[in-house]
């Protein structure tokens, strides 16, 4: 095992390498694409309203990514009776053009927004990263009495693909920030229970509060005077604060008061 404070370097070197990169990336412009298509898609297909859906495996739901007049995460529709639900769990599109004359999920839609859908096209969106099934794209009600056409399918498959990259991206980097968090909340706990390579076991509500004390000290760069009776282990506590400071590389020196002579103090 490393060190505590070799670990602690090395942790806060990642963090500081994945800040950069989390700014770097352009999360936002790819967002803005999500945006762009539902904000053309209509007008290519002569169509009303266009969405985008993100399956959140972990929590089994799906939740709406973008959409006109959408924010977003304000639809979840559920993988079971819904038609984007199908598209998700099976992989294969659903082009619906009676869809008003059956019951699902989109009349609970219909509630929630106000839209009423009559007609679909709802087209799985596929990971590059092994090809599963992450998202969907969904274009709603073909405005021409016909309804939809297989001419419409092909656009609303080469669409997806091409968004396969930046809702990739979307995704990768909510489950980089979720990690990061539950990283964050792991680090916290093991440097609240080691003091360098030897584990320090607090269990009490008052320990644990001078263990907060110490953590919350030992990044500050004041002089600290610790008091209590002997045996107590303010030695034990200054250490810690000691080794704490990771920009301090100077050793860690315990004198002991009580056996230099009177007369030199």
């Amino acid at each position: 095992m490393q060190p505590a404070h070799s670990l602690n370097r090395s942790i806060n070197a990642l963090r500081n390498r994945l800040d950069y990169v989390m700014r770097a990336r352009t999360v936002d412009n790819y967002e803005a694409l999500l945006r762009f298509y539902v904000h053309i898609m209509p007008q290519l297909l002569d169509a009303e309203r266009c969405g985008v859906f993100v399956l959140d495996s972990v929590r089994q739901r799906i939740l709406s990514k973008a959409g006109a007049g959408l924010r977003a995460g304000e639809i979840e529709a559920p993988l079971e009776g819904s038609v984007v639900g199908r598209v998700l769990s099976t992989g294969e599109r659903v082009l619906d053009n009676h869809l008003g004359d059956f019951p699902g999920f989109h009349q609970e839609a219909a509630r929630q927004t106000g839209f009423v859908t009559h007609s679909m096209i709802c087209a799985p969106i596929r990971s590059l990263a092994g090809g599963h099934v992450i998202g969907a794209l969904q274009v709603l009600n073909k405005r021409h009495q016909d309804g939809f056409d297989e001419h419409d399918t092909a656009l609303v498959d080469e669409v997806g693909e091409y968004l396969a990259m930046a809702l990739d991206n979307i995704v990768l980097n909510e489950e980089i920030v979720e990690l990061s968090d539950v990283l964050e909340r792991e680090v916290s706990s093991f440097q609240s229970e080691y003091l360098g390579d030897v584990p320090f076991i607090a269990q009490s509500e008052s320990m644990r509060a001078v263990m907060e004390t110490v953590a919350l000290v030992g990044a500050t760069p004041v002089s600290v005077v610790i008091q209590g009776e002997n045996g107590t282990g303010k030695e034990v506590i200054a250490r810690m604060i000691h080794e704490a400071r990771l920009d301090d590389n100077a050793p860690f020196v315990a004198v002991s008061c009580a056996a230099i002579p009177e007369n030199l103090m």
